[in-house]
């Protein structure tokens, strides 16, 4: 159940109900949650984003439960389509962006190295 209000850790479990709040969810979402979750981690306040997170993550296993939480008005994407599915599809983790930035060095690298070699010919 959505619950209207500012607060978006105000997170309530009454009479069997769990009301949450409304969350937008735009391009810089996870790198501004990211980066909330680091400065707590970093500065030893009280951990509200990343319990808000690791709650959040434990709702969310599949795109089904996206379309549920969409559904009732707890989530609202404000992605295109096609870079939600980009997003889910190839960038589901933290190694898997890694691994195209470093297939991409390579890739650079073995352009240099050819351009190397024919000049040395």
């Amino acid at each position: 159940m959505m619950v209207k209000d500012k607060n978006l850790f105000d997170i309530q479990f009454e009479n069997g109900i769990l009301k949450i709040p409304h969350l937008r969810i735009r391009g810089l979402t996870e790198i501004f949650f990211g980066n909330l979750i680091a400065y707590e981690q970093c500065e030893l306040h009280d951990h509200y984003i990343n319990d808000y997170v690791f709650i959040m993550d434990r709702l969310v296993d599949s795109a089904r439960d996206v379309e549920l939480l969409v559904k009732s008005g707890i989530l609202e994407s404000m992605l295109p389509d096609s870079e939600a599915s980009l997003k889910q599809d190839y960038f589901s983790s933290p190694w898997a962006g890694l691994s195209i930035i470093a297939a991409a060095i390579l890739v650079v690298l073995t352009f240099i190295q050819t351009v190397c070699s024919v000049m040395a010919l």
